[in-house]
């Protein structure tokens, strides 16, 4: 009896240790990308021996043959790439997918999302905080200066834009309780105005896409209301007394005079670049490397700033791996969306017997979904490793499916 309970008692082990590691790993996706990937590394290498050692499955998300397609297209496409050296190097992005499956493995049960969703709150809510105390103190007011304490202002858009939605998905779910939604709510003010203060246009566009996307789900009353107040706010921004917004917040909200800006002229004058790219390597793209030495070839002038990407994942997509690797990338990146929205439809059917937990994982990877794909529009978002880690995790503890407890061991209280 002692022998047969012993191998349960180990993977019990190796599950809670899975568990803890990817518990620091949603801390750390907001304060370091070091340590993130430290812990992902760590929890890959307890996933890989649980599966061929102890011979767990995989926790199923429905995303493994088309990420195996992508992989395997952009490896096939090293050789051809103009530089296949770095394009080597710059295979290790496909690194960061495996977080969908390292968190879904333990994303089996609504005690451990819950611990999952509060410890990617507290490490965001913590960046927060430290980063506009500091910008108070230094500069004596807000909106002078960018918040990018995560890392530059763009990603750390992103990154609290995700938390955030994935937050909101817990405040639209109605049947959460109370006072856990007080929480979130309480701690979703600073990370709301931390994203406003990075002043990053495409993450606060994401952020009222994802939201909307929401509500029109759960809540269609409150999606005219959001949508009536957009139209408000467009009307009268323009007639605000001049001094009325202070900093540098008139000038990101001045939707008149976008089209003028040096961001947007910049972004077009690539964006019209890579679409010759793509005419000239329609096939396998120029290669996934840095593009600072080509896009001369392509645009610009002696004036002009090159980036070592496009600033759209679109764009860039199909520059780096052509129409045939765009096409499996969009289909990675849409995927997700569809069996997410089947989950919601399914959670709606079921009603009360799906828990709360479970609704809200979803309702809020479906808002951070769709504000990663608008904001990506205009950002290099699928490039960025803070960006990518946090999205995936987000897809992975959404898309995780529910295990029951082995037999001969209970489930461990909610916490």
């Amino acid at each position: 009896m002692i022998h047969r309970a012993l191998p349960s008692i180990h993977s019990r082990h190796r599950s809670d240790l899975h568990f803890v590691l990817v518990l620091v790993l949603m801390v750390a996706a907001s304060l370091s990308i070091a340590v993130s990937q430290i812990c992902l590394g760590l929890g890959l290498g307890v996933l890989l021996y649980r599966r061929f050692v102890r011979g767990d499955k995989f926790a199923g998300t429905g995303l493994g043959w088309i990420t195996l397609a992508l992989a395997g297209w952009a490896l096939l496409n090293i050789p051809f790439s103009s530089n296949p050296g770095q394009s080597l190097v710059f295979y290790r992005r496909f690194y960061l997918f495996t977080t969908i499956w390292v968190v879904a493995a333990v994303s089996d049960c609504d005690w451990r999302r819950r611990l999952l969703f509060l410890a990617m709150l507290l490490g965001t809510v913590a960046v927060s905080l430290r980063g506009l105390l500091s910008i108070g103190r230094e500069m004596g007011t807000l909106f002078v200066v960018r918040f990018g304490d995560m890392s530059n202002p763009m990603t750390s858009g992103c990154l609290l834009m995700l938390v955030l939605l994935t937050a909101c998905g817990f405040l639209v779910v109605e049947s959460e309780k109370r006072r856990f939604r007080a929480l979130v709510a309480v701690a979703a003010l600073p990370i709301a105005t931390a994203l406003l203060l990075t002043m990053t246009r495409s993450a606060w566009l994401g952020t009222l896409a994802g939201l909307g996307a929401m509500l029109i789900l759960a809540r269609p009353r409150l999606a005219g209301v959001l949508a009536v107040a957009l139209v408000a706010l467009t009307v009268l921004m323009p007639r605000l007394p001049a001094g009325s917004l202070s900093g540098r917040l008139p000038e990101r909200l001045d939707l008149a005079n976008l089209q003028d800006l040096h961001n947007t002229a910049a972004r077009l004058e690539m964006w019209r670049g890579g679409w010759e790219m793509v005419k000239q390597h329609p096939l396998l793209g120029v290669g996934d490397h840095d593009l600072l030495n080509t896009a001369p070839q392509y645009f610009g002038g002696a004036d002009t700033v090159y980036y070592g990407h496009m600033h759209s994942n679109p764009v860039m997509l199909a520059v780096i791996w052509g129409i045939p690797g765009f096409c499996l990338a969009m289909a990675f990146t849409v995927w997700p969306l569809v069996l997410l929205l089947q989950r919601w439809r399914t959670w709606r059917r079921l009603g009360d017997s799906v828990s709360s937990v479970q609704q809200a994982w979803t309702l809020g990877a479906i808002g951070a979904w769709t504000g990663f794909f608008v904001a990506g529009l205009t950002e290099w978002y699928f490039g960025d490793a803070e960006s990518m880690l946090m999205y995936l995790a987000i897809i992975g503890a959404a898309l995780a499916k529910q295990r029951p407890a082995p037999r001969g061991v209970s489930s461990p209280a909610p916490a």
